[in-house]
């Protein structure tokens, strides 16, 4: 209970300090959850939280890599990724962590 009161405060103050997302960012949010709930049978609610985290980590990345090197840029993105990792493993536990992690790559690797 404390784990989820504490994602719950983590989430709201990740979300009220972030920048409003552009459109391409809201669209890959929502392209992105819904391959993932589809390919998980997720929940109305569940689709919604995984497409908010997502949405975060998506306009996080993009605000934080702006002006740096490719090696930097790798390092932000394994930190958010074990944040948003972190975020699906208080949610819901760790195998559906790594199946919802997992749909993630595959759709990235789909849409190259």
């Amino acid at each position: 209970m404390k784990y989820i009161l504490f994602t719950l405060v983590l989430f709201c103050t990740i979300q009220l300090s972030a920048q409003q997302p552009t459109k391409w960012q809201a669209n890959r949010a929502v392209s992105v959850s819904e391959f993932i709930a589809q390919d998980l049978d997720l929940t109305e609610a569940d689709k919604k939280f995984v497409h908010d985290v997502l949405l975060t980590q998506i306009v996080e990345n993009q605000t934080k890599t702006k002006g740096l090197t490719q090696a930097e840029k790798v390092e932000i993105y394994k930190a958010s990724g074990a944040k948003t990792r972190a975020l699906f493993v208080d949610k819901y536990g760790r195998k559906m962590a790594a199946a919802i992690m997992s749909a993630n790559t595959k759709f990235r690797n789909q849409a190259k």
